[in-house]
């Protein structure tokens, strides 16, 4: 079984979304990134943009209550990965997705220290 026989129509619209992303922003410049720490910066801006980073978060900490699905980090670091391995793990660990346990706990010393970094306008490098 292939992981898109899994996937719920979201999860693949989110799938097409960062593919769609990854051919246009990434794949024409993979070999420039490599020398190029702006270009780098401006392709993780533009991830930002998106709003990669704040898929699967709650509305109410400043998410958009799209992509909270077992499947996201797996979507992400695949599509992500396919043009850039360093950018797919920038991406992945500046998503935040590690807060997880705090909101689920709901742990808000955690929540309105962290959150609003991972969740703003700005790349976070975690």
């Amino acid at each position: 079984m292939y992981l898109k026989d899994l996937l719920s129509e979201e999860e693949l619209e989110i799938k097409k979304l960062f593919r769609k992303f990854v051919d246009r922003e990434i794949m024409p410049q993979r070999r420039e990134m490599e020398d190029n720490p702006e270009l780098v910066a401006e392709i993780l801006q533009k991830v930002t943009d998106m709003g990669v980073l704040r898929m699967g978060y709650p509305e109410e900490f400043g998410g958009e209550n799209k992509g909270n699905t077992p499947f996201y980090p797996t979507i992400l670091a695949e599509e992500f990965a396919r043009g850039d391995a360093g950018i797919a793990m920038a991406v992945g660990q500046s998503s935040g997705r590690h807060l997880g346990a705090a909101i689920a706990a709901n742990n808000r010393a955690i929540i309105d220290r962290f959150l609003p970094i991972y969740l703003g306008d700005t790349f976070a490098y975690s």
